[in-house]
């Protein structure tokens, strides 16, 4: 089962930057510190 967790996710990330218009555009704005990110709205 540990395949399924790595892959998984991996996988539907792949498939959700696949369907966008403009791959190189980030999915999610985050800021912070590495210990306290912040997600940018």
């Amino acid at each position: 089962m540990l395949w399924a967790c790595v892959l998984l996710p991996q996988l539907a990330l792949d498939g959700v930057m696949r369907r966008r218009s403009d791959p190189d555009e980030p999915l999610a704005l985050i800021s912070g510190s590495a210990h306290r990110r912040v997600l940018q709205t």
